[in-house]
């Protein structure tokens, strides 16, 4: 029979992240030769080109984003890049993609946006000698690069989305069909953010309240959300969503973007979001608009990052964006809900993928 070892998650990790080079949103590249890691939905934020800035120590490593709860198995040379985000080193004893499997099995209960790092450390790890390790670390990954493969199409169809909007419109950095800018405070009809301390509406059931992990690419991420009770006031009444609001994160992983679609559940949004209703300008479109590199670089350049970081209502109401025709706009809008049909589609076999994951982690680490 194998033995297990159990100790504390302090004996089994150390936070390394002290050592690393952070580097701000207004830093990164769009393109380059090292990856900017943080705890965003899309893990890679970006790129930088000097090496004098890039972790290449203690490799690999666990990254796990005290903000979002999300966990990276990371073995390439990095930066660091959101603030919030720890970098853990397992000891000697004990493989690193074993530790991060087990990392994942840990349910670390949501505290909305506030830290989840003292959550983590309060659970005691587990671990057998170093070759049954290996063969369960080979078995997860085995599980692991299925369930990865079948998310594919979702990556895949976001950059769909973005090429069929350059190719309809073009890029916003150059306008080569010379589209109307407009900015987004001369079409807007209401503008909001949402609301700071809710936490005591907190609930396992209820309506949604969203926030900045539950935005992406012109796209609604639900599949962490939190639940609330609302009180009955005009601070509820404000801000709660309706159809065709444009969400936008304002901090955090800022430029975000999603829209509510015209059969949601009731919810609403937490202070890290802007809501927008905008009047002759399809939200669907001007989301679109900001998923494209220059589209969402204009965004970035407006980040107070060690000052006051983040957008400000000034800093929305000014954003520019490309005024064609509303039908236009429309027919873009039409090939997104499309793609989305699709996605719908795809979803279930993901699941599928998931769950067989999910239950290789429960048997292993139950």
């Amino acid at each position: 029979m194998i033995t297990w070892q159990k100790i504390s998650f302090d004996d089994a990790f150390s936070d390394i992240t002290a050592k690393a080079f952070k580097i701000d949103q207004s830093e990164f590249l769009y393109s380059g030769k090292f990856p900017v890691v943080d705890q965003g939905q899309n893990f890679i934020a970006g790129y930088v080109d000097d090496e004098k800035l890039v972790w290449q120590d203690d490799l690999p490593v666990v990254i796990f984003g005290d903000h979002t709860r999300t966990l990276k198995y990371v073995d390439f040379p990095f930066v660091l890049g959101a603030d919030g985000t720890k970098v853990l080193k397992p000891n000697k004893d004990i493989l690193p993609l074993f530790a991060y499997y087990q990392l994942l099995s840990f349910d670390i209960p949501s505290a909305g946006y506030s830290r989840h790092f003292k959550f983590l450390k309060d659970f005691s790890f587990r671990y057998p000698p170093l070759p049954e390790q290996r063969r369960i670390a080979d078995l997860l990954s085995r599980a692991d690069r299925l369930r990865r493969l079948r998310r594919v199409g979702d990556t895949l169809s976001a950059s769909l989305l973005q090429s069929v909007f350059l190719e309809m419109f073009g890029d916003p950095a150059s306008n080569p069909k010379k589209w109307e800018t407009v900015t987004l405070g001369e079409k807007l009809t209401f503008i909001t953010s949402g609301s700071r301390g809710w936490a005591e509406y907190y609930t396992d059931k209820g309506d949604l309240f969203l926030r900045v992990q539950n935005v992406g690419a012109n796209q609604l991420l639900l599949d962490d959300v939190a639940y609330v009770q609302p009180p009955d006031n005009a601070e509820s009444r404000r801000t709660k969503v309706q159809p065709g609001d444009l969400l936008l994160s304002a901090t955090a992983d800022i430029g975000r973007t999603g829209v509510i679609p015209e059969i949601f559940p009731t919810a609403y949004i937490n202070q890290h979001l802007f809501l927008l209703r905008l009047k002759d300008l399809n939200p669907t479109f001007v989301a679109g608009y900001f998923c494209t590199p220059n589209g969402k670089a204009q965004i970035l350049r407006l980040d107070r990052e060690g000052v006051k970081s983040g957008l400000n209502f000034d800093d929305a109401k000014g954003l520019t964006v490309f005024n064609p025709p509303l039908p236009e706009q429309e027919q873009f809008a039409a090939v997104v809900r499309r793609v989305e049909s699709l996605r719908a589609r795809a979803g279930e076999s993901e699941r599928q993928g998931e769950g067989l994951f999910q239950s290789l982690l429960a048997e292993v680490f139950g």
